[in-house]
């Protein structure tokens, strides 16, 4: 075949291939992704939902879950980008209280007519929802709270954000509050009590408000905010825990057995305790023997990193093992970081090849012994149950 056959050929292999490919939306979205409405018995709620397309595919408009009977559309098809409009005529009784869901969804409509060739063209959907919650209150008075917090570096301030929903039918009054605790080794010890100013919540009413923590005083660590919202009968409590960073960077694990023989790695895995990028992060080490003159036998530079804040990382290192012979080894690790330097020293068992060998054969040898112990009183167990069966068949 020449190259000009060979070239028209692969040509019309394309366009049959490109002709029985599905074509690949981008984009398909829904505006607004979910929708919240506080139950009213009997109320209408109309909703508009856009959808997002690059296409002028069909698309249709469907929906799902509990209380659909009483949810509308103006309209059930969609050709590409547009709108349509949902009305929710909420009914007259819901007994359950809690959060009820409807779901709203848009899809592609797959073309399932035959192509010219008489094969069935080949078809994707994408399908993409958007609940509905309807909040049913609770009888009398209830409330819900929920705290969130980030994590700083020791000194900054750090703001918390207290959601509080009263989904009682009720009105509630409460003045919140935040207390600070220490989750230090020592154990939870209270610190300080961050107080809000008296509220008034309405029934169905969801308020946020925001405190600021001055960390000045806090050492680095661990710590826990509890929200209270005490409302008269009850209280709501919520959690969120936190990190005071500093600039510390620590080693959480390393290598700790090495084979004898050439140029060898050797890892050490690292963790941040700060808040912020710690960048060309890396290690200087050094073996020594466990002499009392405790000689220097080799030392080498890990490969940089860098840390994402409260990231972790391992760095790497290479050296020439062929000098040491088996026994332990005292590994001296400095990580560098930040014009800081932080030491740790731990023990490395340098291994030959022959006895990491023979302690494999030891282990498979022992895991033998056990499986051939367990399968003879198996087998005992079974032939003695079955001359026990046949003597008693032989008595009757």
């Amino acid at each position: 075949m020449t190259i000009e056959k060979r070239a028209l050929f692969l040509i019309i292999c394309f366009f049959i291939l490109a002709s029985l490919l599905p074509r690949i939306e981008a984009a398909l979205g829904v505006s607004p992704g979910k929708v919240d409405i506080n139950y009213q018995p009997g109320v209408e709620k109309k909703i508009i939902f856009k959808i997002l397309s690059d296409s002028n595919r069909k698309l249709e408009i469907f929906s799902e879950g509990e209380y659909t009977e009483y949810l509308k559309f103006d309209k059930t098809e969609l050709s590409g980008a547009g709108q349509f409009e949902a009305t929710f005529r909420m009914p007259e009784n819901i007994e359950k209280p809690g959060k009820h869901q409807i779901i709203v969804g848009v899809r592609q409509k797959v073309d399932e007519e035959l192509s010219p060739t008489g094969g069935a063209t080949i078809g994707t959907s994408i399908t993409i929802k958007a609940p509905i919650y309807i909040h049913v209150p609770f009888p009398g008075k209830y409330a819900e709270a929920s705290l969130s917090s980030g994590d700083v570096n020791s000194g900054e301030p750090i703001t918390f954000t207290l959601q509080i929903d009263n989904l009682g039918k009720e009105d509630i009054s409460t003045q919140p509050q935040i207390e600070i605790y220490s989750l230090q080794s020592s154990g939870n010890n209270l610190t300080e009590i961050l107080l809000f100013k008296p509220r008034q919540i309405k029934s169905q009413e969801t308020i946020r408000l925001k405190k600021i923590l001055n960390t000045s005083n806090y050492s680095p660590g661990l710590y826990k905010g509890i929200a209270i919202v005490d409302y008269g009968p009850e209280t709501a409590k919520a959690e969120s825990q936190f990190k005071l960073g500093n600039l510390l960077v620590k080693v959480i694990s390393y290598t700790d057995t090495i084979i004898i023989g050439g140029m060898r790695n050797f890892k050490i895995w690292i963790e941040s305790n700060w808040n912020n990028i710690a960048e060309n992060v890396y290690a200087d080490v050094s073996f020594l023997n466990n002499s009392q003159k405790e000689e220097v036998l080799t030392t080498f530079r890990t490969s940089p990193t860098t840390l994402l804040p409260w990231g972790k990382a391992d760095l790497s290192g290479f050296f020439d093992s062929s000098n040491f012979s088996a026994g332990s080894y005292r590994a001296n690790m400095s990580l560098v970081y930040m014009d800081h330097v932080s030491e740790k020293s731990g023990s490395v068992k340098f291994v030959k090849q022959y006895d990491l060998l023979m302690i494999g054969i030891i282990i498979s040898l022992a895991l033998l012994i056990v499986l051939v112990i367990v399968l003879s009183v198996k087998i005992y167990n079974l032939t003695h149950g079955k001359s026990k069966t046949r003597k008693n068949t032989r008595k009757k």
